[in-house]
């Protein structure tokens, strides 16, 4: 079963706590990345989450921000954590890019709300209705059957992994 946690919302808190160290010292990222030698545009790159932060790059940030102690560790283990896989991520060749930085997100909400007035909410979906809804999308946009089948079993992942964060939740009410 899939862990709680989503590496999407930990690389956004990760390059979020690095923009506000930066700014917190009255750096710019012009500064920060002229000191490293690198890009402007990989500073906020960075520090949107826009690309994967490699360990020796959040070293020399941490280094030249001197973070140091509790602070450093705890910026090392999410850079750690951002690193694991969430579920989804199976599934990303086939499903559209907005749809994966959704399901990361979800991944770590703790609250949900849904409206969804012409069919059956995705997450309460079976999964014969789950296929017959997606093939009946496939005249307005071109899917092939392979992507139908992976879309379907997406699906069915994301409830199981819903079902997993909600019994896990129950345990600590």
């Amino acid at each position: 079963m899939p862990e709680r946690g989503s590496p999407t919302v930990r690389q956004r808190m990760l390059g979020s706590e690095l923009r506000q160290t930066r700014q917190r010292l009255g750096m710019s990222g012009d500064q920060a990345a002229g000191r490293l030698g690198w890009s402007a545009a990989k500073v906020s790159r960075i520090e949107t989450a826009r690309i994967s932060l490699r360990m020796g790059d959040l070293e020399s940030l941490l280094d030249l921000y001197e973070i140091g102690g509790a602070q450093r560790q705890k910026l090392l283990d999410l850079h750690r954590d951002a690193a694991r896989k969430g579920w989804w991520e199976e599934y990303q060749d086939s499903l559209p890019q907005e749809l994966t930085t959704l399901l990361g997100l979800e991944a770590e909400a703790t609250e949900m709300r849904t409206w969804e007035p012409q069919v059956v909410p995705g997450l309460l979906q079976t999964e014969k209705y789950a296929w017959q809804i997606m093939d009946s999308g496939r005249k307005s946009t071109p899917i092939p059957p392979t992507g139908v089948k992976t879309r379907v079993e997406a699906r069915m992942a994301r409830q199981q992994s819903m079902a997993a964060i909600r019994q896990s939740m129950e345990r600590w009410v």
